[in-house]
């Protein structure tokens, strides 16, 4: 992925992508059943509930970039110390089967860049709140 700029046209590591703003971060994880990319709220419950209501009004052009297929993961009542993410999960693939390698990383690959492609749309509106 080095050589695919971002969406702003900068250079960009995207396997520890940074979003500038504290307590929102990008996602990716692998295990034996799945792979799961998603954006993800870790602010305090008090503050995070502004964070993800920002994030439902702006649902439009996420779907618009992203797609629809992405699915809300909070903790009850937004509450406690699991963060609230957007998540796309394929299934099932496993990081232990090499066959399922390049399906995975083809999966990565579409949403981070799609994940770049809003975030650099939006981040200005997160900063604000932050």
């Amino acid at each position: 992925m080095r050589p695919v700029p971002s969406a702003g046209e900068t250079k960009i590591n995207w396997v520890n992508y940074k979003t500038g703003v504290p307590h929102i971060r990008f996602s990716m994880d692998a295990d034996a059943r799945r792979a799961t990319i998603g954006l993800c709220f870790s602010h305090p419950p008090s503050v995070r509930e502004l964070f993800t209501e920002q994030m439902a009004e702006l649902s439009g052009m996420f779907k618009q970039i992203a797609g629809s297929d992405w699915q809300w993961n909070a903790p009850a009542n937004n509450k406690g110390p699991h963060p609230t993410c957007l998540q796309k999960t394929l299934e099932p693939v496993s990081v232990f089967r090499k066959t399922d390698w390049p399906e995975m990383i083809a999966f990565f690959k579409d949403n981070i860049i799609a994940l770049d492609a809003f975030w650099t749309e939006v981040r200005p509106v997160f900063e604000m709140l932050g």
